[in-house]
């Protein structure tokens, strides 16, 4: 991303002109899934409710801002927060049960490609104001997935979402808990996302990642 080549360029000090961008694709396999699909990942996590997703375990993806304003938003009592976590979980669930939330986070993990591009395709919206990313390929994921988005105004995910996305502060926790409550509550928005994000997706493919890398092999 053009965040990842500036911050080569600040902390290691390496020359523009040796730095070039070349965007990922997300998988052909990210398209919505068939309701059957997401009927049996539905069953198989015990989700019951409409859900938010979010995947990720490491500190920069921010699992305590999303928990907490998931905690802070008006629609937790008929949505479920799934998260596909794997990383102190343990503390997670302890924060979920200090804010309330405990009976409304799903913490499910070792998921196949297959369940999560179901688990995509199902979810209300895909919430994930990391707080660093290079790229964040899951924005693109969830995008062909045919979902809202929720992500952050920082590092990379502007970039990457263009303005097919919701993005927040990740640092604070009431931009997020507002922007779940405005996917959750106004269909409209929620549609308007689903298909700007499917446009925006076709700028990321692999197709056109081979084409800028064979031209960049020419260079050397």
């Amino acid at each position: 991303s053009e965040c990842t080549k500036r911050d080569l360029i600040e902390h290691f000090k390496i020359d523009e002109k040796k730095v070039k961008v070349v965007y990922l694709g997300a998988d052909e396999r990210y398209k919505p899934a068939p309701k059957e699909a997401v009927d049996t990942v539905r069953r198989k996590f015990h989700i019951t409710d409409p859900y938010l997703l979010s995947v990720g375990s490491v500190p920069r993806k921010n699992i305590d801002g999303i928990i907490r304003g998931f905690a802070g938003c008006r629609h937790n009592k008929d949505h479920q927060l799934v998260l596909n976590c794997k990383i102190d979980v343990e503390r997670y669930a302890k924060l979920s049960e200090e804010l309330g939330v405990k009976e409304r986070v799903i913490f499910i993990k070792n998921v196949s490609d297959e369940e999560l591009v179901a688990l995509y395709s199902g979810c209300r919206c895909f919430v994930f104001p990391s707080l660093y990313e290079g790229f964040g390929l899951p924005i693109i994921e969830a995008m062909n997935c045919g979902v809202p988005v929720i992500t952050s105004d920082i590092s990379s995910c502007p970039e990457v979402a263009g303005d097919a996305a919701l993005l927040v502060d990740p640092q604070k926790t009431e931009e997020i808990s507002n922007a779940m409550d405005q996917i959750c509550s106004d269909a409209r928005l929620a549609r308007s996302l689903i298909e700007k994000g499917f446009e925006r997706a076709k700028l990321f493919g692999w197709d056109k990642f081979a084409r800028q890398m064979k031209a960049v092999y020419a260079l050397a």
